[in-house]
């Protein structure tokens, strides 16, 4: 038995499409290639920037990523002194990408 049902490629992306939580599409990213295509431009339609060097750097790499910056459609500076949750370095620069 095959690790990944044999569906259409369709029937993933909608599949896809109802994960709601970008903690969970980043895990997604991880499991296949194909996964990782689908689940990438709602990983990455809107990136949340606060005033760090760590996040200034994950920023940096990821507009220099063209195949995961074509998928920002939105940027959100925060302003802060507060920690809030990111999501993983990985779903930035990872081996799947």
């Amino acid at each position: 038995m095959p690790l990944m049902p044999d569906l259409p490629i369709e029937l993933w992306s909608e599949i896809m499409r109802k994960v709601i939580f970008k903690k969970d599409l980043c895990q997604l990213r991880s499991v296949n290639s194909t996964f990782n295509i689908l689940a990438t431009p709602a990983v990455f339609y809107e990136i949340k920037v606060r005033n760090d060097d760590q996040s200034a750097e994950r920023f940096w790499t990821l507009v220099h990523t063209s195949h995961i910056a074509q998928h920002v459609q939105s940027i959100v500076y925060v302003e802060s002194t507060l920690r809030w949750q990111t999501y993983p370095y990985c779903c930035v620069v990872d081996g799947a990408n």
